[in-house]
């Protein structure tokens, strides 16, 4: 793969050399985001925004490279999938320790058959290949942030200037991962009407959800996507899932019956509060909980991804995945559970794990960058710890060289240039940046100051 980002010298250059065209269209770029109300947590105050950075720019050919291996990794994971359902035996081996409702919940049929449909990746894109770092499959968020960045950005006279000033002709474009998300949810859909009984019209009313546990961080993006949705012509709906009703068969929102719930909140946090064991949960949001559970049960309403779509992302997977399907060895790093089994390898596994630099540790069911021990001296300290005390727990994963590029980093419309390590998030067929002003051993996540980004295809004209 020769230089999948074939312009971060140029755009270094040009922005070296145009810095009041630089300085004005990142002013305009933040004040549209600050204008929307959706790029920043919930009840933060107005002025107050999410880091972002400037685009990157890809060859139609790198774009076409990425949506390779990404429909490989997701095809391989559709086939376990698939396999764990057909052989419950083989899921209890690959997934020990899961509760009985959600064992029984994944085998079960939810009117569509992907069991993955809406799905992150994260990727590590260098010159000698690509790389998957993360699967998120429960309900991965982004897609609002770089489709509002590519969407400013492109209507910026930076922009247009810097197409300009490359040698050949170019045809700036981007693809809008909220577009990607519509397309998947309709096509679940579409599915879910063929296989259901019981009458639901061709155009869905459709309600973006999210609950107590992720409101703060997920309400504004189910507000910027219903928004974009409705732009489409669907009507589409925001609500929590404390605010649905099951009413003769049908799930209520807002005194509207919805046909598709794009799910934004998580399974843990669902399966919490309808635990008849936890005393501090209200009687009546454990019934509110409950009867949605029973309403996707019976097919009352579609829900994508489906409520138990996150056991997949279960990073223990990635160990199998590896071992297993040769098709993903250039893809999936070298991976291990940490278990007594590594111990007890040849070629003195362990150790070189235990070293910190050849391997990374992560816990298998983990999220927002937390449970992650990128640092060398972390890991030499806590390896025989995780190994003895919480084994099957964590699974160490070949260390991937993060690739660094040029970018703008802004924050709170402050912004800095500079050389910043980034990945690339594959939602579906679209696919943004997280851009971190962190260090080698810094998560490239939100929840540790990594900005959002866009993905700028070059073509021809």
């Amino acid at each position: 793969m020769e230089r999948p980002f074939h312009f971060m010298d140029d755009f270094r250059t040009f922005v070296e050399e145009n810095p009041d065209l630089v300085r004005c269209s990142i002013s305009s770029v933040s004040k549209k985001l600050n204008e929307c109300d959706d790029f920043r947590y919930l009840h933060m105050p107005k002025g107050t925004i999410y880091p972002y950075a400037s685009p990157a720019f890809i060859t139609e050919e790198g774009l076409e490279d990425l949506r390779k291996a990404t429909q490989l990794v997701v095809d391989c994971l559709e086939d376990l999938a698939q396999r764990m359902k057909a052989d419950p035996s083989l899921m209890e081996k690959l997934l020990p320790g899961l509760d009985e409702t959600t064992r029984w919940g994944f085998l079960q049929g939810h009117g569509y058959r992907k069991s993955m449909p809406i799905y992150r990746l994260d990727l590590a894109m260098m010159a000698r290949g690509i790389q998957l770092m993360e699967i998120n499959t429960g309900c991965p968020g982004g897609e609002l942030d770089s489709g509002l960045i590519g969407r400013y950005f492109l209507e910026e006279e930076m922009l247009r200037t810097f197409r300009s000033s490359l040698n050949g002709a170019y045809q700036f474009s981007f693809y809008d991962p909220r577009e990607d998300s519509l397309l998947r949810l309709l096509g679940c859909y579409t599915e879910f009407r063929v296989n259901t009984e019981g009458e639901f019209p061709e155009d869905p009313t459709i309600a973006l959800v999210t609950g107590p546990a992720q409101a703060y961080y997920l309400m504004p993006e189910c507000r910027g996507i219903a928004q974009c949705y409705r732009e489409r012509g669907y009507q589409t709906m925001v609500g929590d899932l404390l605010d649905l009703k099951r009413q003769k068969g049908k799930v209520i929102l807002q005194g509207k019956q919805i046909h598709l719930i794009f799910r934004k909140f998580s399974t843990d946090s669902f399966l919490r509060r309808m635990d008849p064991e936890r005393s501090n949960i209200p009687q009546d949001q454990r019934k509110k909980v409950r009867d949605l559970y029973e309403a996707c049960l019976n097919r009352e309403v579609c829900m994508v991804n489906p409520l138990f779509s996150t056991v997949m992302q279960d990073k223990g997977l990635l160990a199998h995945m590896w071992a297993n399907y040769p098709q993903l060895r250039s893809l999936v790093p070298e991976t291990y559970i940490l278990s007594p089994d590594v111990l007890d390898r040849k070629g003195a596994l362990a150790d070189r794990i235990r070293e910190g630099e050849e391997f990374i540790l992560k816990r298998r069911i983990s999220y927002g960058g937390k449970w992650v021990k990128l640092d060398p001296s972390d890991i030499r300290i806590s390896f025989d710890s995780l190994l003895s005390k919480e084994p099957d727990r964590w699974i160490a994963q070949r260390r991937i060289e993060v690739p660094k590029g040029f970018f703008l980093y802004v924050d709170n419309a402050r912004y800095e240039m500079g050389t910043y390590y980034y990945n690339i998030n594959s939602f579906g067929e679209s696919f943004f940046l997280r851009v971190s002003p962190g260090s080698r051993t810094t998560p490239i996540n939100a929840s540790h100051g990594a900005g959002a980004s866009a993905l700028i295809v070059l073509g021809p004209p």
